[in-house]
């Protein structure tokens, strides 16, 4: 279980990088002149490793009962209809609503002090 969140927390970073760097190439080239060289296909592929890293850590969270099953779930959900639409607005947006709705039981949980199996949690 605590390999699930390393190798996804990995995997995000290396891919939260080549994310970064993509979409700094988009912004620095006029609109319509981009050109895909192999390095920028090589980038925009490996910066999905930040939703893969996400989904790998949406099973830990499922695995380790911290939040509720509902939430690990859209968690999962909203990783992967980023993931499967890219560019595709609507569905990346409802992505980012299902992921912002998961993680709340999660905030709440770091913000307030709560204790689940004689741990206690808080920030």
């Amino acid at each position: 279980m605590p390999w699930h969140s390393f190798i996804g927390a990995i995997l995000s970073i290396v891919g939260a990088v080549y994310f970064v760097a993509i979409l700094g190439a988009y912004l620095t080239v006029p609109m319509g002149k981009v050109v895909m060289t192999d390095i920028i296909k090589v980038s925009f592929a490996l910066s999905a490793l930040v939703f893969i890293g996400n989904i790998i850590q949406g099973f830990g969270l499922y695995q380790s009962k911290l939040i509720p099953k509902w939430g690990s779930l859209l968690f999962l959900a909203g990783n992967i209809l980023i993931l499967a639409f890219p560019g595709v607005e609507n569905w990346m947006a409802l992505g980012s609503f299902m992921m912002v709705v998961a993680v709340l039981p999660l905030s709440k949980l770091l913000f307030h002090k709560k204790h689940i199996d004689g741990r206690e949690f808080a920030l």
